[in-house]
């Protein structure tokens, strides 16, 4: 199929999730891509690490190198695919053979692919015309570890000749490198004709000093140290005679340590020091002379007994123990021509190589043309290399584009369960269950403020290399889409298949909670209204115990005081009291006097009054009892049942609704646009898709006692469906009927 027939099929679009998408089946739905307005693609935006791709072709995508594909990169794509490519037929997901003859010879980059391409068949000794990626990839990986690159940068490997090796060793350790496509460096023409000209005018500026030895270089090789000890020491020697000069109008001067002396912290070393390299270098005196032997600071005494030495004894003669501003000036006028000479040193990188060196080099013409050869030809391979670089991304757009338009412009693989998008990152199998959606997530507390408002359940979810060194190697997000939330819970293991087939262990680090299923939102309320209960009862229980043991400790303490008052009472009692006559049978025995203590043998009164109590509980348990139990006796128990009905009824209806409304809203995009995606439209939770991302594998049919009869399965379901609504139905009734009752 050549261009222009590819353009004559008009674009279709079909309705999924709620939102209309490009149907984009091979590469003539391609042209309507580049005619549709970025408003109506699904995404504007993607982080490459997001996607399953080929990390090269992500490299060519990713035009501006900021890791994300934009539109604009898909659209400059798919126009550079199609203007390359006379025939598109291969444009095709996963199709890594290119065909030389659909290859179009006059576009601006078709030539160079087609060159690079027979090459590389020529050197297969094939003429099939069709150019596998492999083979591609395999001249490009030795290309690139060659001694010599595409960019002009050589290796000390990449020349046989000793000299010419050693020539770049040096380069390269006074110069510097450039990056190499080994991961090494190497030297181009710049820094070898960098190593070169520094090294001439480095001997020429060394051969000017031997020129004019005796001006430069007055005191030989000591000339140097003088020069040194002098830049070093010439500040302080000035100020001290200058010093000097102002003592003649202030003579207290000469007393001072210091220009500004200031308290100093003498345990403190650095202190101390500091202090002293600012201090006069010697006492000032009004006559103005130096005494070597006097009392210099500390802090310059050894350098000035060297610069002594090495100036002031060669060049003013005698032991010069005293040094006056003139002769001072007359020392240092002869190290002039020789600062004036260091003035002159060129900047260079060649300076700690010795002389010697340098001119073997530079003597050494063959070595420097052999490796400038080597440079210039390196170049002649560049255009060759960049051939084979396009011939790779021409390849990787015929396999992957495809894919990458519908996982971009249009969400099909998403919506379809035998296809997988290429965000898509792979399967947890976790709780018996597998979720088979999966997003890489880049910043979890970014992404869960999109999944909380997604009205989807979210898994976070660490893959590891191991569970033994728990070595993250990515987080997903995986949504829970139908059932309920069974066993999961943070810190729960299992496994992830990833879209390669590779296995890992993972985890659940943490998830965000929303409606998974209607059958959930039916349980919830009931589960709710049991827990509730269960609660009340224990804190019914609970409190009744509480009452019970302090009642049961009451009335114990009770009958042991009574006890012991009555025990009291029967031990202190006369032993000659006259005893009174018994009393007839039947008269009524009379009330005992105030403070008398009970009879002999009589239960105490506390413990009476504990039995008392006790009878009254009782007795008003056993009302409350026969009041109830008249009450539900006037009750019928289908009335009762019906009430029951009627409030779980209550309970439901209104969960069950909320459930179904925040289920419709159940917004798959909040997935992608946590990790970094632009989306243009949401993406709906179909019912299909909620039974394809989450769902428990049945067992094999051919396992004993296993096997189901799913007919039997749907007629038991059918039967309590049924049987839910008739109670629901009669409840209504019931409660209607109770109200009239009312």
């Amino acid at each position: 199929m050549t261009k222009k027939q590819s353009r004559r099929r008009q674009p279709t679009f079909e309705r999924l999730g709620r939102a209309y998408h490009l149907r984009i089946r091979d590469a003539t739905d391609l042209h309507a891509v580049l005619e549709l307005d970025d408003a109506l693609w699904m995404a504007l935006s993607a982080p490459t690490i997001t996607l399953r791709a080929d990390p090269v072709l992500l490299e060519h995508l990713d035009s501006s190198g900021d890791g994300q594909v934009t539109a604009a990169d898909v659209r400059a794509a798919i126009q550079w695919l199609l203007e390359t490519l006379e025939n598109t037929e291969g444009v095709q997901d996963g199709n890594t053979c290119l065909e030389l003859a659909a290859v179009a010879a006059e576009s601006a980059d078709g030539a160079g692919i087609l060159q690079a391409s027979r090459k590389i068949l020529a050197s297969m000794d094939s003429d099939a015309g069709t150019l596998p990626l492999e083979k591609v990839r395999e001249i490009k990986e030795a290309e690139s570890q060659q001694s010599v690159s595409d960019a002009g940068v050589v290796l000390p490997e990449a020349t046989k000749d000793p000299a010419a090796s050693r020539l770049i060793r040096k380069v390269l350790a006074t110069q510097g490198g450039r990056p190499h496509p080994s991961g090494r460096e190497g030297i181009d023409l710049e820094l070898l004709e960098n190593f070169l000209k520094q090294a001439k005018a480095h001997l020429a500026w060394l051969e000017e000093a031997n020129a004019k030895a005796d001006s430069i270089l007055p005191l030989g090789p000591t000339t140097t140290d003088a020069a040194d000890l002098t830049a070093a020491l010439r500040p302080k020697i000035e100020e001290f005679f200058d010093l000097c000069d102002a003592t003649v109008l202030d003579p207290e001067l000469a007393a001072r340590p210091a220009p500004s002396p200031e308290p100093i912290d003498f345990s403190a070393p650095d202190a101390v020091s500091s202090w002293l390299a600012g201090a006069f270098l010697s006492r000032p005196r009004p006559d103005g002379l130096l005494e070597f032997d006097s009392e210099i600071n500390p802090y310059y005494a050894e350098k000035l007994a060297k610069w002594r030495a090495v100036l002031v004894v060669p060049i003013l003669g005698g032991p010069n123990e005293e040094l006056t501003r003139s002769e001072y000036e007359e020392a240092v006028a002869v190290l002039a021509p020789y600062e004036a000479w260091q003035g002159r040193r060129p900047a260079s990188g060649v300076v700690d190589v010795p002389p010697a060196e340098l001119r073997k080099y530079l003597a050494n013409t063959d070595a420097i043309a052999s490796v400038r050869e080597l440079i210039t030809t390196s170049h002649a391979t560049a255009l060759e290399m960049d051939n084979l670089r396009l011939t790779e991304k021409l390849i990787l757009y015929q396999a992957w584009l495809l894919p990458l338009v519908n996982s971009f412009v249009s969400f099909p693989d998403l919506y379809d369960p035998e296809s997988a998008a290429l965000f898509e990152m792979g399967t947890l199998i976790i709780d018996g269950r597998h979720f088979t959606l999966s997003v890489k997530v880049l910043d979890r507390a970014r992404h869960k403020k999109f999944s909380a408002a997604s009205n989807v359940f979210i898994l976070y979810v660490e893959v590891m290399d191991s569970i033994a060194n728990k070595g993250k190697l990515y987080e997903v997000g995986v949504p829970v889409t139908a059932g309920g939330r069974g066993n999961l819970q943070v810190g729960q293991f299992g496994i992830f298949l990833d879209r390669e087939g590779n296995n890992y262990p993972a985890q659940i680090v943490e998830m965000v909670e929303n409606p998974i299923s209607v059958s959930e939102a039916v349980r919830s309320p009931i589960e709710r209204l049991g827990r509730a209960i269960r609660g009340r009862i224990e804190k019914m229980a609970a409190a009744a115990d509480d009452k019970l043991e302090t009642a049961g400790m009451e009335s114990v303490g009770q009958v042991q005081t009574s006890v012991e008052k009555a025990y009291k009472g029967a031990t202190t009692a006369a032993p000659t009291a006259p005893t009174a006559p018994a009393a007839p049978a039947t008269a009524t025995p009379a009330a005992p006097a105030a403070g008398a203590a009970p009879p002999a043998g009589a239960a105490p009164r506390g413990f009476g009054n504990a039995l008392a109590g006790g009878g009254i509980a009782v007795a008003a348990l056993g009302s409350s009892v026969a009041f109830i139990s008249n009450t539900l006796a006037e009750v019928r128990w289908t009335t009762m049942v019906g009430v029951l009905f009627a409030a779980i009824v209550a309970a439901l209806v209104p969960s069950t609704v909320i459930a179904l409304l925040e289920l419709q809203r159940r917004n798959l995009s909040a997935l992608l646009e946590g990790s970094g995606w632009g989306l243009n439209d949401a993406m709906y939770l179909t019912r299909r898709q909620s039974r394809t991302f989450t769902f428990r594998p049945p067992y094999p049919r051919s396992v004993r006692r296993v096997q189901a009869r799913w007919w039997a399965r749907w007629w038991i379901r059918l039967v309590l469906w049924l049987t839910l609504l008739g109670l629901i139905g009669r409840s209504l009734y019931w409660l209607a009927e109770w109200q009239k009752v009312l």
